[in-house]
């Protein structure tokens, strides 16, 4: 697999900090490092980061230094509904449609890491339960962006 590198401000370089790829900001146009900041990194896609590199530069997004790390397509905890819920399948991931924040799955069910429409493949299966609201079987699931053949 291809590695795939970016830079991030000295507060989020660290091993293991996931973040949500939007794109890449008009001020990076003309930013001598705009290809290695944005080139190999797909929109509305999380990342975390694997490794943290000594390359330190300065950065107009984040308003200071920005230091170069490694970064992979992150694996992020999501409800599916059930019969999409089998390890290996690749699916699109669709957020539940929920507006009850104080929902102890709200999280789960409306993740921040996953956009709607994702490409992900399901790679572990985790608690069932039963959505209060609407009374849709879910499952909790390990889904990666990194997926290799779109389904």
């Amino acid at each position: 697999m291809k590695k795939i590198f970016t830079f991030l401000s000295l507060n989020n370089a660290k091993e293991g900090y996931t973040f949500l790829y939007e794109g890449k900001p008009k001020v990076c146009e003309d930013c001598e490092y705009v290809k290695v900041c944005h080139e190999n990194l797909t929109p509305h896609t999380a990342y975390t980061v694997a490794s943290v590199k000594e390359k330190q530069v300065s950065c107009q997004v984040f308003e200071g230094d920005a230091r170069l790390v490694e970064v992979q397509p992150a694996e992020v905890e999501g409800a599916v509904e059930v019969h999409l819920a089998i390890p290996g399948a690749l699916i699109r991931f669709n957020p539940q449609p929920c507006s009850r924040l104080h929902c102890e799955k709200f999280n789960l069910c409306v993740p921040n890491a996953l956009v709607e429409g994702a490409a992900c493949r399901v790679m572990e299966l985790r608690e069932r339960f039963v959505c209060p609201r609407t009374g849709v079987q879910l499952q909790v699931s390990l889904l990666s962006q990194r997926v290799e053949e779109e389904p």
